[in-house]
Order: structure tokens, then C-alpha cells, then sequence
């Protein structure tokens, strides 16, 4: 399975968010032709995806949605695409059409009051023969704050292995990551940043033999090691991990420092 986080932007505030949404003060779009580009190497040097996950933040907020999915919808060693929204923002026209694929269905996550458009979104999505699943998110669990926690190796093994993302790889700003935790908070500055949690693919003239031979590396590394390097800045994301309620809104982001200095700005 691949992520593609397609936006740092949400249209919800939420100060829990598991991919660290929170954390961002100044929010941006993925700059599609580079997008498209990543994409275009890394499924060159694999055989088969199962399933790629098109996600933000609000993957909506992307004004050039309908592109992405377009192209990816178009890869043949794609098997399905998935789109996670959180039903504030109901697509229209081009960003309507292009869901309109054998390969894609949205995964809708409803937050009640706040999940302004979910009726008008289920409702248009059956009108046009769009598959969907809807469902009420009224709990999460503690996995949206970042702090080290300076375990053992045994540790973080067992955080990783009920890790329920721990079989996904995401892809953001042209650089594929170990897991969504791992990609925002290497994206954001925010934990160490290792060679070992993360595939570059930002090189234009990096040949498909290299990245394929690098993706080999990366892949192996997660068997051997069990565990990635941003695990011990995590609180797992499992069912042992508390639950709290869930999309509770804040008004400003989150800040966080490597000597465990966390707050709310």
C-alpha cells in the first residue's frame, strides 16, 4: 500500500490529528508535475501496488485533485485507489468526474457537525455510481503528538509491529517514507532525519536501476530492523495506545522542540 499525501492543507483544525496536521503553520499544496514525476519512477520499479491511498489533509483542498487521480487511476500496476475525506468539502465537476473509475472508491469519515458536507457528498456520490463507505468517528487514539521517547529496540519493535500502518508507505514532496508519522514529521523538521526512513526521489537523473536497487535497501532495512527510526518519537497508533475524542478543534498549531518542549502556541 502507498499514501500519496497530495496536501499539507486541511479544512479542519484538529489538535490530535494521528498525520500531524496540526503541526503545520503555513500549510501547501504538493507541486503536481514533480507529484506525477515521483510517481512515474517509483512505479517503474514495482511490479504491483494493491492499493494507493490518496489523502492530505483534505485531499479536496488540491485544486489539482482531479489531475492526480486521473493519472494514477491510468498506471496499470495500480490495483485500487482510495480517497480519505473528511466530508467538508463536496466535489464538483472535474474533481467529481474523475471518481467516476472502476479503481477508485472514497473512504468518508464522518465527524458530525463538523463533516458539513457528508450528506451532500453521499447523496451526490449516489447519483453518480460512485462507491463509498461512510463511518462515525467519535473516538481516536493518542497518536497525534510527537515526543522522544527514548526506548529500547525490543520496544519499539512491539510499537511497530501493532503499528496499524506499519505494512504502508507514504509519499510526500517526492520523497517515500516508512509511514505517514514518519513522512509529516520529517517533513516538518521535527524528529532526526535519517537515510534510513526515507527514499529520495527528487533527483532527475537518478535511473530506475538505482532507485529500484535503494527501494530494495529501504525495504530490507524495515524487515531487519523491524522498526523505523521515527518510531521512538511515536506513540504507536495501535488499541493499546488511549483513546480520546476524536477532531476536537484548536485554534492554532502545535510546536514541538528535540528537548521535549511540546505546547500549544
Amino acid at each position: 500500500h502507498i499514501d500519496i499525501s497530495i496536501t499539507e492543507k486541511c479544512s479542519m483544525k484538529c489538535k490530535d490529528c494521528a498525520n500531524l496536521m496540526q503541526y503545520y503553520p503555513n500549510a501547501k499544496n504538493s507541486d503536481t508535475d514533480q507529484l506525477i514525476e515521483s510517481l512515474k519512477k517509483l512505479l517503474n520499479t514495482i511490479h504491483h501496488v494493491n492499493e494507493v491511498r490518496v489523502l492530505g489533509g483534505e485531499p479536496f483542498m488540491n485544486k489539482d485533485f482531479h489531475k492526480i487521480v486521473k493519472f494514477v487511476c491510468e498506471l496499470d500496476n495500480i490495483g485500487s485507489v482510495i480517497i480519505y475525506s473528511n466530508a467538508t468539502i463536496a466535489p464538483k465537476k472535474e474533481n467529481l468526474e474523475c471518481l467516476k473509475h472502476d479503481k477508485v472508491k472514497v473512504d468518508i469519515t464522518n465527524y458530525g457537525e463538523l463533516s458539513k458536507n457528508h450528506e451532500n457528498m453521499i447523496n451526490s456520490f449516489k447519483d453518480n455510481s460512485i462507491p463509498f463507505t461512510t463511518q462515525r468517528a467519535k473516538y481516536w487514539t493518542d497518536s497525534g503528538t510527537i515526543e522522544f521517547k527514548n526506548r529500547k529496540d525490543s520496544d519499539n519493535v512491539n510499537v511497530f509491529k501493532n503499528c496499524c500502518v506499519n505494512d504502508t508507505y507514504t509519499l510526500l514532496n517526492n520523497k517515500l517514507y516508512g509511514c505517514p508519522f514518519a513522512a509529516h514529521a520529517h517533513n516538518l523538521n521535527l524528529i532526526p532525519k535519517t537515510s534510513e526512513d526515507v527514499i529520495n526521489l527528487d533527483d532527475k537523473d537518478v535511473s530506475d536501476k538505482k532507485i529500484k536497487t535503494e527501494l530494495n535497501k529501504f525495504l530490507n532495512r524495515k524487515r531487519e530492523k523491524k522498526f523505523l527510526s521515527a518510531c521512538n518519537y511515536c506513540a504507536g497508533r495501535d488499541n493499546t495506545v488511549k483513546k480520546i475524542p476524536a477532531a476536537i478543534q484548536a485554534k492554532t498549531h502545535k510546536t514541538f522542540n528535540l528537548n521535549q518542549d511540546l505546547k500549544e502556541e
